[in-house]
């Protein structure tokens, strides 16, 4: 990402003001926030503002860099970056805070996600989680050394939906169904470089 002039406090404070909308925005409008989420925040001072800091500071280079994607346009449809970083960046934060501290939002709560999403984005290593399906009845959990076999959650489940994985799963494992009924995982966890992320 480029220099700015601005230092950690006040990127900090850019993006508290546009999450702590969103979350506001999402407990409000919990029934059908998702759909429209984009289109009513995207003129928000809040939220514009922190947008174009994140395209002066290239985040979206550095976001489809690591997440593997890559946003297409034509000549005549450029690629829409503000709405790329709504929802990959912001519109995540969003999530996070609302699923680990609900409503309320509080600065220092929200800090602990900031610094997380920042040293992502700065660190050359990161820590990955490789899930494999599987069943094993009679059984909740089951640790092996460095490998721990265990349910998916209802969380991660939902969190592979939102990132936007079903098509690709779709096409590995057949109709995206499927994905719900992924139960079962092997979870292994180590360093890995962003530039050696492996495929789905």
């Amino acid at each position: 990402m480029s220099q700015s002039n601005l230092d950690m406090n006040d990127s900090f404070r850019i993006f508290t003001d546009a999450v702590r909308t969103i979350v506001e925005y999402i407990c409000t409008h919990q029934k059908d926030y998702e759909t429209r989420l984009y289109e009513e925040l995207k003129e928000h001072e809040a939220v514009k503002r922190c947008i174009d800091f994140m395209l002066q500071q290239e985040f979206h280079k550095e976001v489809e860099r690591v997440m593997r994607i890559k946003v297409v346009g034509t000549e005549d449809n450029p690629p829409d970056y503000r709405y790329f970083l709504f929802i990959q960046v912001l519109q995540h934060l969003a999530y996070e805070y609302n699923n680990e501290f609900d409503c309320e939002f509080a600065e220092q709560k929200f800090k602990t996600l900031f610094d997380e999403m920042m040293a992502y984005l700065h660190s050359e290593v990161i820590e990955m989680a490789i899930l494999e399906n599987f069943e094993l009845k009679g059984a909740k959990e089951v640790l092996i050394d460095k490998y721990k076999i265990r349910k998916l959650d209802e969380w991660e489940k939902e969190q592979l939906m939102r990132l936007g994985r079903i098509e690709e799963l779709s096409i590995i494992i057949g109709p995206a169904l499927i994905l719900t009924q992924n139960l079962w995982c092997i979870e292994v966890k180590y360093d890995v470089q962003k530039k050696e992320l492996p495929g789905l």
